[in-house]
């Protein structure tokens, strides 16, 4: 079963409703399983918002010396993040193995389109992880889907501006209602 509501933009947009979440396992903050009101797969976008400040990738296993160093440096600032609390993620730093298999589990649900994540990486260091976004289905309901995105405490004058770079990329180029944490 799948509604369809007009997206204001002359065009159509699938509607569906989350279900249920199963939380836990190695890396508590990515669902086991997310289960929604229709078979469908989440919407994807295959272009990315690159900026001349960032860069994005999918967010992968080739990330994870980088990415282990860029959150693990920085997770008082990551609490510190809207969207992010300070009893959740990160609550330790991993080993480099269970980082890879995080980044591996990010990489298998943006394929199966559960969810999506990107690597924000440094344009004139491009193998530089400088933060991480992510958008996944609103469990509240109260939005589609909801993005947050967080950056590495050495360049925390970057979060507002990629906050507002992603905005317009979300509102444009996404059919969903999104909700930014």
């Amino acid at each position: 079963e799948q509604w369809m509501e007009p997206d204001g933009r002359g065009g159509q947009r699938a509607l569906y409703r989350v279900v249920g979440i199963r939380w836990g396992g190695t890396h508590p903050h990515v669902p086991l399983t997310i289960r929604f009101s229709h078979r469908e797969p989440f919407v994807a976008v295959e272009h990315s918002p690159d900026h001349a400040a960032f860069t994005f990738e999918v967010l992968g296993p080739e990330h994870n010396e980088s990415d282990l160093e860029a959150w693990s440096s920085s997770i008082e600032h990551v609490h510190a993040t809207p969207g992010f609390r300070p009893d959740g993620w990160p609550e330790r730093v991993y080993t480099p193995e269970e980082n890879l298999a995080d980044l591996v589990t990010h990489r298998e649900h943006h394929e199966a389109r559960i969810d999506f994540a990107w690597t924000v990486l440094d344009p004139l260091e491009p193998g530089r992880v400088i933060g991480c976004v992510y958008l996944k289905p609103d469990p509240s309901g109260a939005a589609d889907a909801e993005a947050r995105s967080w950056v590495r405490a050495d360049v925390a004058h970057l979060d507002g501006p990629l906050r507002e770079h992603l905005r317009p990329w979300f509102e444009a180029a996404w059919p969903l209602e999104i909700r930014y944490l």
